[in-house]
C-alpha cells in the first residue's frame, strides 16, 4: 500500500535515493585502495590458480573459496574502518528466527527492523564508537550516512509503502553507538538464509552470503525458534560447515510462545540433535524478549562478555596467512615423501646385484628425485607468491588508515588449529593411513620396559622438575610396564576409534 507524499517528503526521498545509489565522492586515497584491492584479486584468481596447476591439495577450491571470503572481509574493512581491531560475533539463523529482535533486547533499543523484507536483508555490524553514525555500503562501494528513519525504511517496508526497492542497492550497513555494551566486539546481524518466497536462486545466494559473513567471524550466536520444534536439517548442515573451532551459543527465541515442557523438550532435542552430528556448542539456551523473568537474557549477555574479554583479535592478514599454511603443509608433506621414496629406492640400488634391477631402479630414482624437485620448486614459488600477496595487503592497510599489525610477512600470521581427533581417525581409516604412519604405529605397540622412564621424564625444563620429582625418582615401575605390554593391536584400535 503505497503513501501520499507531500513536495519535502518527495524531495527527501529524492534526495535519499540519489545517496544511495551515488555515494559520496571518492576520497583521497580511493584510487590506491582500489588498486591494491584488484591487485589481490588478481593474485588469487589467476597467479595462484595458475600454480595450482602443477599440483595442489585436495581441499584446494575450500583454500581459495576461504581466501575470496576473507577478500569480502578486507574490503569492509577498508570501507568501516571502526571495525579494526573489533572481535566479531555473527548473530544467524533461518529467516524469521528473531534475530533482529534479539539483537534489539540485548542492547535495550529498537535498533533493527524486526520484521525486515526479505528482498532488502543486508548484513549490519553494531559495535561501540564514541559518536552515533549509521553507514551504508552501496553496491558501487560507495559509503552512505543515513539517519535511523532511513536506515529502519530501507530495509523494511519500502517497497510496499514508496514502490521503491533502493535497499537492494546496499550490500552491507554499520551501525555505531557510544552505549554498545561490549567495547572490543561487533556484532554482525546476518541476514537469514532461507526465505519464504520459494525462489531457489535467491535462496542459494543468501546462503552464500550469509556463510561469507559466519565464516569469517570469531564466534556464533545461533538463533532457532520455539516455534519451529528444533532444530531444521538446513540448520545442522549450515552449523556443519562452519570451522569447527568456532565457538557457538545455540538461542531458543520466542520461549514465551510455548509451554515449559514443550520449551525443555525443543532445547533438549536441539542439543541431541547437534551433539549427533558432531557440532560442538557451548550451550542451549532458551529466551524470550517479551517474558524475562522466566527466560532471561543474562547467559547471552555473560558469554559476550566473556568473548569481550578472551576472544582473541585476528587480523586479516593472520586469516589470509592459515590458508596458505594449508598449501605449504601439503607441499611439505609431498617433499617429505618423496625423500622416503629416494632412500628406499637407494637403498635397494644398494642391495641389488642384477643388472637389470638396478637399470630399473635407477630410473625410479631419476623420477623421485625429479618429484622432489617439483615439490620443492612448488615451495619456492609459493612463497614468493605469498611475498607479493602481503607486500599488496601492506599497502592496502596503509592506504586505507586500518590501524591493522599487518602480521605482514609471508612467514608470519596464525596457523590453523591442529584438531588431532581428526587426525588419529583419519590414521585408523582404511586406506588413508600410510605404511610410514602404520610402521610407527606398530613400534608404539609393541611390549616394552620402563627402564628409560625416569631419563624421558627428566628431559624436559628446570621449572617443572620440583613437580616430575615423585614420578621420577622412586616411583614404582610396575604400573608403567603392564600399561606398556598391553599396548596391543586391539587396544590401539580402540584409542583411535573413540
Amino acid at each position: 500500500m503505497s503513501v501520499l507524499l507531500s513536495p519535502d517528503e518527495i524531495e527527501a526521498r529524492y534526495r535519499l535515493l540519489c545517496r544511495v545509489t551515488a555515494g559520496e565522492p571518492a576520497a583521497a586515497g580511493a584510487a590506491a585502495i582500489n588498486d591494491e584491492f584488484d591487485a589481490l584479486q588478481q593474485l588469487v584468481r589467476y597467479d595462484l590458480m595458475e600454480l595450482a596447476r602443477h599440483g595442489a591439495p585436495a581441499d584446494f577450491s575450500q583454500i581459495v573459496a576461504a581466501l575470496e571470503e576473507g577478500l569480502g572481509q578486507l574490503q569492509q574493512l577498508c570501507s568501516f574502518p571502526m571495525l579494526t581491531g573489533k572481535k566479531t560475533v555473527g548473530v544467524g539463523g533461518a529467516f524469521s528466527a528473531g534475530k533482529s529482535s534479539l539483537i534489539n533486547a540485548l542492547l535495550g533499543q529498537q535498533l533493527l527492523a524486526v520484521e525486515v523484507d526479505p528482498t532488502t536483508a543486508l548484513p549490519t555490524y553494531l559495535l561501540r564508537h564514541q559518536q552515533s553514525v549509521i553507514l551504508g555500503l552501496n553496491r558501487l562501494l560507495q559509503k552512505v550516512e543515513l539517519s535511523k528513519s532511513e536506515f529502519l525504511s530501507l530495509t523494511h517496508g519500502e517497497q510496499e509503502a514508496y514502490g521503491s526497492n533502493a535497499g537492494a542497492m546496499l550490500q552491507s550497513a554499520l551501525y555505531a553507538l557510544p552505549e554498545f555494551p561490549w567495547p572490543a566486539l561487533a556484532l554482525i546481524d546476518v541476514p537469514g538464509y532461507s526465505k519464504p518466497d520459494g525462489n531457489v536462486l535467491k535462496a542459494r545466494t543468501d546462503a552464500r552470503i550469509a556463510h561469507a559473513q559466519l565464516s569469517a567471524v570469531q564466534a556464533v550466536i545461533w538463533v532457532v525458534s520455539v516455534e519451529a520444534g528444533g532444530i531444521s536439517e538446513q540448520d545442522l548442515v549450515f552449523l556443519a560447515s562452519l570451522p569447527r573451532e568456532m565457538a557457538c551459543l545455540i538461542v531458543v527465541s520466542r520461549a514465551d510462545k510455548r509451554d515449559p515442557q514443550s520449551v525443555a523438550a525443543v532445547v533438549k532435542g536441539i542439543g541431541e540433535a547437534v551433539s549427533a552430528r558432531g557440532i560442538a556448542v557451548l550451550a542451549v539456551v532458551p529466551v524470550s524478549t517479551r517474558d524475562s523473568q522466566a527466560y532471561p537474557l543474562s547467559a547471552v549477555r555473560e558469554q559476550l562478555q566473556l568473548w569481550n574479554d578472551e576472544l582473541p583479535a585476528i587480523g586479516p592478514a593472520e586469516r589470509f596467512k592459515s590458508q596458505f599454511f594449508r598449501y605449504e603443509r601439503y607441499l611439505a608433506h609431498e617433499a617429505q615423501q618423496r625423500r622416503r621414496q629416494l632412500g628406499l629406492m637407494k637403498r635397494i640400488l644398494a642391495l641389488s646385484t642384477e643388472v637389470e634391477a638396478q637399470h630399473d631402479a635407477g630410473e625410479l630414482l631419476a623420477e623421485m628425485q625429479l618429484a622432489l624437485e617439483w615439490a620443492l620448486r612448488q615451495a619456492a614459488d609459493l612463497q614468493a607468491f605469498q611475498q607479493r600477496f602481503f607486500a599488496h595487503l601492506h599497502t592496502l592497510v596503509q592506504a586505507s588508515g586500518m590501524a591493522v599489525p599487518a602480521g605482514a610477512g609471508a612467514g608470519q600470521g596464525c596457523l590453523p588449529p591442529l584438531d588431532l581427533l581428526s587426525l588419529l581417525r583419519a590414521l585408523h581409516a582404511p586406506g588413508h593411513a600410510s605404511q610410514v604412519h602404520r610402521r610407527h604405529l606398530a613400534l608404539l605397540s609393541r611390549p616394552a620396559d620402563a627402564t628409560r622412564r625416569p631419563s624421558l621424564l627428566r628431559r624436559t625444563s628446570q621449572r617443572y622438575l620440583p613437580l616430575l620429582q615423585p614420578y621420577s625418582a622412586a616411583a614404582e615401575a610396575s604400573n608403567a610396564a603392564r600399561l606398556l605390554h598391553q599396548g596391543s593391536r586391539p587396544a590401539t584400535v580402540r584409542i583411535l576409534s573413540f
